[in-house]
């Protein structure tokens, strides 16, 4: 178990990663499906008509997919995203019905943007 009186500087040595220059960081580093599925979960986070409990479950899967540390480290080959990929694409199928057409046209916009289509 943890030392308890570690934990809190353990967490705030993550600081940087969980902040959205963090996530772009991380985005950078993904391939296109990973890229995909991530960017329609921030941008179906940032639309008003989402309820907070899909922000929510939201936060938690792009917060496991910028984690430096998490059950398949990133640094592995083929296997290393997915992980980052399952949690993704969970998310998605349970917070689906709030990406709307407009969310669609900001994701194929920003993969434009990066290269990615």
């Amino acid at each position: 178990m943890a030392n308890p009186s570690k934990v809190p500087q353990d967490i705030e040595s993550y600081g940087d990663n969980y902040s959205e220059s963090g996530f772009w960081n991380v985005l950078s580093k993904c391939g296109g499906g990973i890229v995909d599925k991530a960017l329609t979960l921030y941008y179906v986070m940032k639309s008003p008509d989402t309820p907070l409990t899909a922000k929510a479950l939201i936060v938690g899967a792009l917060g496991y997919l910028i984690l430096p540390t998490d059950l398949i480290p990133d640094v592995v080959p083929i296997l290393g995203w997915t992980d980052d990929a399952g949690a993704l694409a969970a998310a998605l199928k349970m917070v689906g019905q709030y990406e709307t057409p407009s969310v669609r046209i900001q994701v194929q916009s920003k993969m434009k943007e990066l290269g990615l289509r």
